[in-house]
């Protein structure tokens, strides 16, 4: 029996020509797994989106630190205790 695989796929579609471009495909063999990766794209996107001014020089750090920091704590390991 073939191993089930869940693909997650992200492209950029040209709706005019009705192109793609940008293709971009991860596949993972649990479906947890993936349902957690997508979920998390989908909230980095939410905060990407509240940037209005993209650029060189349209980001400062506490922008940054305001998309990062969600998406820091949701992947980052749990912190070890400090023994005495």
């Amino acid at each position: 029996m073939k191993d089930k695989r869940y693909t997650i796929k992200m492209s950029l579609n040209i709706e005019e020509t009705n192109d793609t471009c940008g293709e971009k495909n991860i596949t993972f063999y649990n479906e947890d797994n993936a349902l957690d990766h997508i979920i998390i794209l989908g909230e980095f996107f939410d905060l990407l989106l509240e940037n209005k001014s993209w650029g060189t020089t349209g980001s400062n750090d506490e922008l940054v630190e305001r998309i990062l920091k969600p998406i820091r704590e949701k992947i980052e390991p749990p912190k070890k205790k400090e023994v005495a």
